[in-house]
């Protein structure tokens, strides 16, 4: 499974966040999209709070990027995990002969003692398998769980820590249905789940529980 190449704003836009963050990378579905062909909604940016925190370098970043008419439109906090902080959303102009581009997501992540590195531990936190993959500005790199999902057309289920994020996985899948209609989605899971989400899941018609 090969990723499409990568349009120049990705590029630039990482580029221009790794002086101020040497670690960050994309992840998700930005890249995902590509493979897909389907539109990109955002690209979600991920830096190691080892490098700084935004707090610290988000001045100097918009002064950066005040030449390409980028905007800092707010910042947020992005989820609920313990390893994951705050995050902002970039509304990008034009770059030049670029074109337009969607909202830059950069998302603070603080990697555990426990995770010698950054990459790896980001691509494998991303909840479907479909999602795990991340550019450096050098290669894309994907987990054999990817490669799966993006050649079949499927989704599976990586994370299933609790109940509340098994929720918010198939609220993301039932939108992506949505988005691509002519391909045929499963839900799929690797291991066997807690009884309490085995019993949210029943009945839901996205979801195909493996053996």
């Amino acid at each position: 499974m090969r990723v499409p190449a990568l349009p120049d704003y990705y590029k630039t836009i990482l580029k221009i966040i790794q002086r101020h963050y040497p670690s960050a990378i994309i992840g998700g579905g930005a890249l995902r999209d590509l493979v897909w062909g389907g539109a990109v909604k955002d690209i979600d940016v991920f830096i190691n709070i080892a490098d700084g925190t935004l707090a610290d370098r988000l001045p100097d970043l918009e002064r950066d990027l005040q030449a390409q008419k980028t905007e800092i439109s707010r910042m947020n906090y992005y989820g609920k995990a313990d390893e994951v902080g705050k995050s902002a959303l970039l509304h990008v102009s034009p770059l030049g002969s670029l074109g337009d581009t969607p909202p830059i997501n950069v998302v603070e992540i603080a990697l555990p003692k426990s995770e010698p590195y950054f990459e790896a531990f980001v691509r494998k936190r991303m909840d479907f398998g479909a999602c795990q993959l991340t550019y450096d500005g050098n290669l894309v790199r994907m987990s054999s769980a990817a490669e799966k999902d993006l050649a079949e057309n499927t989704l599976t289920l990586m994370r299933a820590e609790s109940e509340e994020g098994v929720q918010r996985s198939l609220r993301r899948a039932e939108r992506l249905v949505g988005r691509y209609p002519g391909l045929t989605f499963e839900v799929t899971f690797p291991r066997r789940l807690p009884n309490c989400i085995e019993s949210f899941l029943k009945g839901s018609s996205l979801v195909q529980q493996m053996d």
